[in-house]
């Protein structure tokens, strides 16, 4: 994990522990998790919570790049 501030935003970056054997689907956490449990459920909170979220394949490994501004600052992204 690694962690930054910008203006107005807390950042950070979350790297998968082992190597990833794909990222999830571009759609995934943009509707609650469904009746069946799915590795990716936990992106619909992430989304809820953060004004960005962005997922990426790095030296293959899965990367989540969070970004948290509080409320007024999303305008900033």
């Amino acid at each position: 994990m690694c962690a930054w501030e910008e203006p107005g935003i807390v950042a950070w970056d979350l790297f998968a522990t082992g190597p990833a054997t794909a990222a999830p689907a571009a759609w995934a956490g943009f509707a609650p998790p469904g009746e069946r449990a799915d590795p990716f459920d936990g992106l619909w909170l992430m989304r809820s919570l953060c004004e960005s979220v962005e997922i990426r394949m790095v030296d293959g490994r899965m990367r989540l790049r969070l970004r948290y501004g509080g409320k007024g600052n999303a305008e900033r992204l």
